[in-house]
């Protein structure tokens, strides 16, 4: 709380809303990144991504601050890959919805590289992928997406998501 104050008064950060805090530029945030260990960083990103967990059912706005902070975890430890890609999930749904395809191709995209090629949730994600290429006038990239998605499913005996990625 002393070091958030500080950063404060100094004008290195911002109070956006109450409790929440942010840089009061991009070069701030890269300078102090820039002086991070990755394990140091991975162990800052865990801790606001747990925090921002007990609020998004009630602030989905959370979400996408969510997938960047658990992606940047997954990089220094592969254990936290799936959750990553779970939030990745959510936000590009949520991008999506709010008719920002870019926002959700970019979204789907990240959860597609960070599950593994031969599971159900890479398949899901191909598929997702696929249908904000499609929805962004991209069908030749989209039809890409659903075979490799249809491929995927195929050798996982899904039924389910071969009907999917159809």
């Amino acid at each position: 709380v002393e070091a958030a104050d500080d950063a404060l008064l100094s004008g290195l950060v911002v109070e956006t809303r109450a409790g929440r805090l942010s840089f009061s530029h991009a070069l701030i945030q890269h300078a102090v990144d820039e002086r991070l260990s990755y394990p140091r960083k991975a162990s800052i990103h865990r801790r606001i991504a747990e925090a921002l967990e007990v609020t998004w059912e009630r602030d989905p706005s959370v979400v996408a601050d969510l997938a960047r902070h658990w992606a940047e975890v997954a990089i220094v430890d592969a254990a936290f890959s799936a959750t990553a890609a779970t939030w990745a999930v959510r936000a590009g749904d949520l991008a999506l919805a709010a008719a920002a395809a870019d926002e959700a191709i970019a979204r789907y995209e990240q959860a597609s590289s960070l599950r593994a090629a031969t599971t159900a949730g890479h398949a899901d994600a191909l598929i997702r992928l696929g249908v904000a290429l499609q929805y962004r006038g991209r069908a030749d990239e989209a039809d890409t997406r659903f075979l490799q998605a249809n491929h995927l499913a195929v050798a996982l005996s899904s039924a389910q998501l071969q009907a999917r990625a159809a």
